[in-house]
């Protein structure tokens, strides 16, 4: 398996690589002497081990890679040995051997390395023979770029441990070199991402009160949109701004809204007002990002699913765990974390279709066309929701997505989702008190109109009760009083159970509107309990009063019907008398007239 370092290398060096010439320090002992050829020269540099260079400037890969350090003393017969060599006509010059050599500086001492293409690990040099047949092949494949020569013996040992380690040193030096430029460049990336995210969220917020920055380092370092800004989050009003743009104004206001913070327990680590004031632009991101942890996410809480039962977690865990518990039941999300969990933009689609079905068909967006569901996303959110466009597709489709960039826009729709709830909440309240003030109309018009007909039945009962033409007869004061009778034991009974239930049915309203902290309802004039339990007993007044004038009637008819009776007995025994009487009255005429008429014929 290739190496990291030597994958990352590949792309900026040269297409071949250099013949490696490393110039060492070596004893006397070991340096063999130069053998002559048939010309009179030297054998080709492939017969020694060693050869000494001059300084030359360091390699460069991708970057500079450089170590100057002091330069040793060389030993002389190297030295020596070098330039008798130079002088003895090789055969090979220098230049040939190194056309263009990567060189390192190390210790004073010019070290030509190559860079490395074949898998990391420790290089392997091969022993050189001092025969000219040994030395003949490894020249011939120093021509090529891939095959550097051999130009180590097996004799020294200690010079190739030194060469491998700093083989090894150049390796790493590469290989750190890349990654501290790779991690500049993300790091660069993000920070660029961070201020366009947090440059649209301040704007999202100052536009409640009409203002608006356009750059994130610039604008706050006079301090006033910052104190407006912190104004607008925590509804509390601070110091006013001082006017003036000198520095020493800006550090003022600056330090008013810092000071404010830190009233809010907020920590701010390492920060004062200068650095916001010249324009630092880590600690500008740290600041804003710690705004948005203490008045967007630090208060989040989190329903587990139980009855009554809220759960505090920390920013981050709540806020991925709300994520989560609203997205569970949808194919193809699974929100981990806050990066690349969110890559494809199926959650963002989840997390609206959960709230709002009827803006996002979440059957037809599919994972393979990332780039299309995070632009829907991001376009419903804004036209439909009013949720501030904070990123683009291209922020979150990428390989290491921005966490503090996607917590911002995710709690966006946090708090809107949430306000949405806090509004159908206050609405199903709305409408529950609505529901008991209807209700609480609908009893009192009952009321109204119960009362209303209970008074004019008293009223109408009253007159009636009241009116004393009575039959002059027994038999009709007696139907009468029976009539009388039926009032009391039928029509009267439900009247004064209803009269019970107004005087219940006001107490009721009564209680109901001051447990809803309402006006208690007053009935109007004449309709009142008090009014009622008035004409009640002006009823029950006329009521005696009926039947006491009944009762006398009642005893008078029947004492005029006694007296009846007796003249009737009386006129009958006296009309009897008188027929008696009549009947021997007309015997005696009828004799004295036969008499008289005897007499007169006689």
């Amino acid at each position: 398996m290739s190496s990291p370092c030597l994958l990352r290398a590949t792309p900026l060096s040269q297409p071949r690589l250099r013949e490696v010439n490393i110039s060492l320090k070596a004893s006397s002992r070991e340096t063999p002497a130069p053998r002559t050829s048939s010309t009179g020269g030297t054998k080709e540099a492939a017969s020694r081990p060693y050869t000494l260079m001059e300084k030359e400037p360091p390699v460069r890969v991708g970057m500079s890679i450089s170590r100057s350090r002091s330069t040793p003393p060389v030993h002389r017969a190297q030295r020596a040995e070098s330039r008798k060599t130079s002088r003895g006509g090789s055969s090979i010059s220098r230049k040939q051997q190194d056309p263009e050599p990567n060189k390192l500086e190390r210790n004073g001492t010019v070290l030509h390395v190559p860079l490395p293409v074949a898998p990391a690990g420790p290089p392997t040099f091969s022993s050189s023979s001092s025969s000219s047949s040994s030395c003949t092949p490894r020249r011939q494949r120093a021509s090529h770029p891939h095959h550097p020569p051999a130009l180590f013996s097996s004799s020294s040992a200690k010079s190739m441990k030194r060469a491998r380690r700093l083989s090894y040193s150049t390796s790493n030096i590469c290989f750190n070199s890349i990654l501290d430029g790779r991690f500049r460049q993300l790091q660069d990336e993000r920070e660029a991402v961070q201020k366009k995210t947090f440059t649209k969220w301040v704007n999202s917020i100052l536009s409640r009160v009409g203002c608006r920055i356009s750059d994130l380092y610039l604008d706050l370092r006079d301090g006033r949109m910052l104190i407006k800004l912190l104004e607008v989050l925590s509804g509390e009003r601070l110091p006013k701004p001082t006017k003036g743009r000198m520095r020493i104004h800006c550090l003022e206001n600056v330090d008013k809204a810092l000071q404010f913070l830190k009233e809010q327990r907020v920590h701010l680590e390492n920060m004062g007002s200068h650095d916001i004031v010249d324009g630092n632009h880590r600690l500008i991101l740290g600041l804003i990002w710690t705004i948005i942890l203490r008045f967007q996410i630090q208060d989040i809480v989190v329903e587990t699913g139980q009855a009554d039962q809220k759960e505090t977690r920390s920013a981050k865990d709540a806020l991925l765990l709300w994520c989560q518990m609203k997205t569970k039941e949808y194919p193809n999300v699974n929100i981990r974390n806050f990066t690349t969990s969110w890559k494809d933009g199926m959650a963002f689609n989840a997390l609206i279709h959960k709230h709002r079905p009827d803006l996002v068909d979440f059957n037809k967006l599919k994972r393979s066309n990332p780039s299309h569901n995070l632009q829907s996303a991001f376009n419903v959110a804004e036209q439909q929701l009013g949720v501030h466009k904070l990123l683009d597709p291209e922020d979150v489709f990428t390989e290491n997505p921005d966490e503090k960039s996607i917590i911002t826009y995710v709690v966006a729709f946090y708090h809107y989702f949430s306000k949405m709830k806090q509004l159908a909440v206050e609405g199903k309240r709305v409408g529950k008190v609505l529901d008991h003030a209807i209700e609480t109309e609908k009893t009192i018009d009952k009321y109204e109109t119960l009362s209303s007909d209970l008074l004019t039945w008293i009223e109408q009962t009253i007159i009636v009760l009241n009116n004393r033409k009575l039959a002059n007869s027994l038999t009709g004061v007696q139907q009468q009083l029976q009539a009388f009778n039926t009032y009391r034991t039928v029509e009267k009974p439900p009247k004064f159970q209803e009269k019970g239930n107004l005087e219940v049915l006001l107490f009721t309203i009564q209680s109901r509107m001051r447990a809803n902290k309402q006006r208690v309802y007053t009935p109007k004039e004449g309709a009142l309990v008090a009014d009622i339990n008035r004409g009640w007993e002006r009823l029950e007044g006329a009521e005696h009063e009926r039947e006491r004038v009944l009762r006398d009637e009642l005893i008078r008819q029947e004492k005029l019907e006694q007296t009846a009776r007796r003249f009737d007995r009386k006129a009958a025994m006296r009309e009897t008398w008188l027929l008696e009487n009549q009947r021997l009255v007309a015997q005696v005429t009828h004799s004295q007239t036969t008499l008289w008429y005897h007499l007169i014929l006689l």
